[in-house]
C-alpha cells in the first residue's frame, strides 16, 4: 500500500475551498482508476490518498504506527467528500 497525503489547514473543515473540493473529486477518481488497473494487471500494489489537517495528525500517525492506515478517512476527507456529493 502506498499512501499519498496532502496537508491542509483546519479552516478547510468548516469552509472547504472550491479548489480542494475539485481536487478531492479528481484524486478520488484517479486513484480508483489506478487501483482498478493495478488489480486487473495482478500487480500487488494499491494507493490510498488522504487529505489531513492538524486536527487529525495524532490519529493519522497513530494508525500509521499500528499499521492500521488502510481505509483511514480524516475529517477533511469526509467534509470534502460530502461537499463534492452535495454539488458544492
Amino acid at each position: 500500500m502506498i499512501f499519498v497525503v496532502e496537508i491542509k489547514g483546519d479552516e478547510e473543515l468548516s469552509d472547504p475551498s472550491p479548489e480542494n473540493i475539485k481536487k478531492y473529486e479528481y484524486t478520488d477518481a484517479h486513484f480508483k482508476r489506478l487501483n482498478e488497473w493495478l488489480d486487473k494487471e495482478n500487480i500487488p500494489m494499491s494507493y490510498q490518498f488522504n487529505f489531513v489537517t492538524p486536527k487529525n495528525y495524532n490519529r493519522f500517525f497513530q494508525q500509521m504506527r499500528n499499521n492500521e492506515l488502510t481505509g483511514f478517512r480524516s475529517e477533511i476527507d469526509v467534509v470534502l467528500s460530502n461537499s463534492f456529493a452535495n454539488g458544492k
